[in-house]
C-alpha cells in the first residue's frame, strides 16, 4: 500500500501505533491519515476524539482499512470514530448465526463512585455499557444482569431479550456501595444464571477494579468446570496491568477462553463492553466458505465509485475476508460484495470539513486474496488517498492574526476583484482550542473594518496552540496561521499596569506584609499558618494533676491545714501587731500511721498599743460565756480517725 502511494508521488510517512502520539500538534503536518488494521484500543478515546476533530473540524482525511483488528472485532463500534465513518458497525437480527446468553457481573464497590469527566461515576459509565450490550442483543437472546461487592446481588435474572430498553433501565439504576469485589462470588452467580440457559453459546463479562478484586477463592476450578459447560469469561479491569489484582484478572480471562481489556479512562467502558459483546454475538469479520466460494468472495465496482475518481475498468478481484458492516444513510458505495450480505468493501463520505472512507477489505494480508496481484490495485489506492487530501481553496484571501494580550485580532484581506464583491457572502472563522480532548469550536464573527477588511476577535482562555481555519464555501476552506497563548491566563500582561514586582511590592505594603524574593529564605523561615491542634492531651495531663493533687490533699489533710490558716486569719484583729519574735507554725510528725501533738511553747511578748491595752481592761472586767473553740474540735475529731 505505501508503495503504492509513493508511486502516486504521494508523500508518506509510516508508523507503527506505539511511535504516534495522535494529538493536533503531531496531525498538523498532514493531510490526511490512514489506519491499517489497528485496534481501536492502541488510540484510546482522547486519541480517536483527536482524530475525529481533526477531520470535521480541520478539514482532515481519514481513511480505515479491513482485517481481523478491525472495525467491530477491532472496538471503532460506539468510538469516538464511528460517527465518523461511513459504515455502521452495529449488529442486525438478519445476520445473526448464533443464540447467546449473557450474563453481566459488575463491580459496584466503593470505589466505582469516584466521578469522572462529565460528572459521572465511574458505575454510571459501567453501567452505561451494561445498557448498550443489552440493546446489541435480540429477542432470540438472553441476558441476566448481577451487581457484586462482598455479596452477589441480582439485578435481572436470566430473561429473553424482548424489552432491550426495560433490562437497559433496571442496569442504568445500579449504585455504588459496599467494599470490594469478592470475585469468586461474582463467577459462581453469573454461571448459576447460565446454567439454567437454552442457547449454546454461553458467556460471562465481569467487570471489576484491577487494584481492588477480593477473595478469587477457588476460581481455577470453577472455571474448569465453566470451561466443560461451554461457559466462556471476558474480564474488563479498570486500571492498568500493574495494579494489584491485574493478574488475577487476566488469569481468569485466560482460563476462560475470553478477552481481557484494561482503561484508566472510565469513559471507554461502553465501547469495550459492546466490543466484547460483538465478538460474542457473532462474528463480524466474514470469511470464505471452502465449499460455496472456494476461489474467494466476489465483488462488484459500482459506477458511484467514480464520484472519488476512475481507478480503471477492470473488475474487482476476489477476496478471501472482509469486515461485515453496512452503508450509513448519506454516504456513497463504491464496491460492493457478491454474496448475500450484499455489504461495502469501499465507501466514503464527506464529514464536516473533512472526508472519511472505509476499505473493509484487509488491503495487505492473510484475507486480501487477488486483491494485492491485481492489476488495478495501485489506482484504487492512490484514488482513495487522493479523495482524503481534497483541495483546499485557492488562495483568494489573506488571513493574519496577532495577539493582544489575551485576546486574539484576526484580520481577513479579500480579494478586492472578487466576483460577488460588495455582496453579503462574508466568510466564517473556526478556532480550535488546545486540550487532550475534543474541543468544542470557537466561531468569532467578522465585522467590517474597511471595503475589504474584516476583523474579528476571540478570547484565549487557555495554554496551547489555537489552530484556525477560514471557510470560504460549502466544501472550501483555507487554515489560517496558528497561535499560542505561551502563559497562563492570570499571568497576561495588561497595559498602563505597573511591573509585576512594583505591583507585589505595593499588595506587601498595602496588607502589612514583606516582599520575599528568595526561595530558600521563604523554605528556612516559613511563615505561620493557621492550623488545627488538638486539645486532647493538655486536658488529659491538667486532670491527671488535679486528681493527684486532690488525692494528695485528703490523705495528707492538707485541706484540713489550709481551712484553719484561713480561719485564724479571718479572727485575728485588724489592728496593727508588732511581734518580737517569729511565730512558729505547729509542727506535725508521722509516728506510727497517727499525729503526734506538738510540744506546747512559751507565748511571746507582745507590745500593744494605749488603746489596744485600754480596751483589753474593759474587756477583762465584764464577765464573758466561753467561747467555742471550732479549731480545737476538728482537730480532736482528726486525731481521733487517724488513730
Amino acid at each position: 500500500m505505501v508503495r503504492a502511494l509513493r508511486a502516486g508521488r504521494i508523500d508518506v510517512d509510516v508508523y507503527k501505533a506505539d511511535q504516534f502520539n495522535v494529538s493536533q500538534d503531531t496531525l498538523d503536518p498532514y493531510r490526511a491519515v490512514i489506519i491499517e488494521n489497528l485496534p481501536a484500543g492502541v488510540f484510546g478515546r482522547t486519541g480517536m476524539e483527536q482524530l475525529a476533530q481533526y477531520v470535521e473540524d480541520l478539514g482532515g482525511g481519514l481513511l480505515l482499512t479491513g482485517g481481523k483488528r478491525s472495525f467491530g472485532v477491532g472496538g471503532y463500534f460506539n468510538s469516538p470514530l464511528d460517527e465518523i465513518l461511513p459504515v455502521s458497525m452495529e449488529i442486525r437480527e438478519e445476520h445473526r448465526k448464533n443464540r447467546l446468553a449473557l450474563a453481566i457481573a459488575l463491580d459496584r464497590s466503593g470505589s466505582m463512585a469516584a466521578p469522572v469527566s462529565g460528572g459521572k461515576t465511574k458505575m454510571d459509565l459501567a453501567n452505561l455499557g451494561t445498557a448498550e450490550c443489552v440493546r446489541l442483543l435480540s429477542t432470540g437472546d438472553s441476558v441476566a444482569i448481577i451487581a457484586v461487592d462482598s455479596a452477589p446481588h441480582t439485578v435481572q435474572k436470566l430473561i429473553p431479550v424482548k424489552n432491550a430498553e426495560a433490562i437497559a433501565n433496571k442496569a442504568l439504576g445500579i449504585q455504588s456501595m459496599g467494599g470490594g469485589i469478592f470475585v469468586y462470588e461474582a463467577l459462581v452467580a453469573a454461571g448459576n444464571e447460565l446454567m439454567k440457559a437454552e442457547q449454546s453459546t454461553k458467556h460471562i463479562i465481569l467487570f471489576s477494579d484491577a487494584a481492588d478484586s477480593k477473595e478469587p477463592g477457588a476460581y481455577k476450578s470453577l472455571l474448569a468446570k465453566y470451561d466443560k459447560a461451554g461457559i466462556t469469561v471476558s474480564v474488563i479491569g479498570l486500571g492498568t496491568v500493574k495494579d494489584p489484582d491485574a493478574r488475577l484478572l487476566e488469569d481468569i480471562a485466560k482460563l476462560g477462553n475470553g478477552n481481557i481489556m484494561f482503561t484508566q479512562d472510565a469513559a471507554e467502558l461502553p465501547r469495550l463492553f459492546t466490543e466484547d459483546t460483538m465478538s460474542v454475538a457473532r462474528s463480524s469479520f466474514v470469511e470464505k466458505d471452502e465449499k460455496t466460494q472456494p476461489d474467494g468472495i466476489a465483488a462488484q465496482q459500482l459506477l458511484d465509485s467514480r464520484l472519488i475518481g476512475d481507478w480503471g475498468g477492470a473488475g474487482f478481484p476476489k477476496i478471501d475476508g472482509y469486515n461485515l458492516s453496512y452503508l450509513k444513510p448519506e454516504a456513497t458505495m463504491g464496491v460492493v460484495t457478491q454474496d448475500e450480505y450484499r455489504a461495502p468493501l469501499s465507501a466514503f463520505w464527506y464529514r464536516g470539513l473533512g472526508r472519511a472512507a472505509a476499505l473493509t477489505v484487509e488491503m495487505d494480508g492473510e484475507f486480501s486474496g487477488d486483491l494485492i496481484d491485481w492489476e488495478g490495485y495501485s489506482d484504487f489506492v492512490i484514488t482513495h488517498a487522493r479523495c482524503l487530501l481534497g483541495n483546499e481553496s485557492s488562495n483568494e484571501v489573506f488571513v493574519k492574526i496577532k495577539r493582544e494580550g489575551q485576546d486574539a485580532v484576526a484580520t481577513i484581506d479579500l480579494d478586492p476583484d472578487r466576483p460577488n464583491r460588495g455582496g453579503n457572502e462574508v466568510p466564517q472563522m473556526i478556532v480550535v482550542p488546545p486540550g487532550t480532548d475534543r474541543q468544542e469550536t470557537i466561531n468569532p464573527d467578522f465585522v467590517w473594518v474597511g471595503p475589504d477588511t474584516l476583523q474579528a476577535r476571540f478570547r484565549l482562555a487557555r495554554m496551547g496552540t489555537y489552530r484556525t481555519l477560514i471557510k470560504t464555501g460549502k466544501r472550501e476552506f483555507q487554515r489560517g496561521p496558528a497561535l499560542s497563548l505561551p502563559y497562563s491566563p492570570e499571568f497576561a500582561p495588561r497595559p498602563g499596569m505597573p511591573s509585576g514586582k512594583e505591583l507585589l511590592t505595593e499588595i506587601a505594603s498595602l496588607t502589612g506584609g514583606k516582599v520575599r524574593t528568595d526561595v530558600l529564605e521563604v523554605f528556612r523561615n516559613s511563615p505561620r499558618s493557621p492550623k488545627k491542634v488538638s486539645l486532647i492531651p493538655y486536658l488529659l495531663g491538667m486532670t491527671l494533676l488535679l486528681l493527684l493533687i486532690e488525692i494528695a490533699g485528703r490523705r495528707l489533710s492538707l485541706w484540713d491545714y489550709f481551712a484553719s490558716a484561713s480561719l485564724k486569719a479571718g479572727q485575728e484583729d485588724q489592728s496593727i501587731q508588732l511581734s518580737t519574735a517569729p511565730k512558729t507554725k505547729p509542727v506535725r510528725r508521722w509516728k506510727n500511721r497517727g499525729w503526734r501533738k506538738p510540744k506546747k511553747e512559751e507565748p511571746s511578748p507582745v507590745v500593744t498599743t494605749q488603746k489596744q491595752q485600754a480596751e483589753k481592761k474593759s474587756t477583762s472586767k465584764q464577765e464573758q460565756p466561753p467561747s467555742v473553740d471550732v479549731f480545737s474540735q476538728a482537730k480532736n475529731r482528726a486525731k481521733k480517725r487517724l488513730d
